[in-house]
């Protein structure tokens, strides 16, 4: 193979290696956005529904 065609196929490999990478960080970052960071006051986290349930829960085994 010639030094010619060796580039070609390494520069074409890292085009095709570039384009990959790119494509999943785009990927990642569009999926991070769409994703709440905090949990809304309609959708609490498992924590705060547990929090909020605790009582109820305890009274119901103490009276068990």
């Amino acid at each position: 193979m010639s030094r010619l065609s060796q580039a070609a196929r390494n520069g074409a490999l890292a085009a095709i290696g570039l384009y990959l990478i790119s494509t999943s960080t785009v990927l990642v970052v569009s999926y991070a956005t769409l994703q709440p960071s905090t949990p809304s006051v309609e959708q609490p986290g498992p924590l705060q529904s547990l929090i909020t349930h605790l009582p109820a829960l305890l009274g119901a085994l103490s009276q068990g």
